[in-house]
């Protein structure tokens, strides 16, 4: 698998279809999502201290 440099990050030659791009991708969102959620369950500094 070649990498990918500056210098070859033409979007009409990376193939982003592939299987292997592809099968990535489910475990990354699921992980993207568990983060999401965690992120949500941390409380807003703002809304617990209110200037009265």
């Amino acid at each position: 698998m070649e990498l990918l440099s500056p210098g070859n990050l033409n979007p009409q030659t990376i193939n982003t279809d592939t299987l292997t791009i592809l099968k990535a991708l489910i475990p990354a969102h699921r992980q993207l999502a568990e983060l999401k959620g965690v992120v949500k369950s941390i409380p807003n500094e703002k809304t617990q201290y209110r200037a009265v």
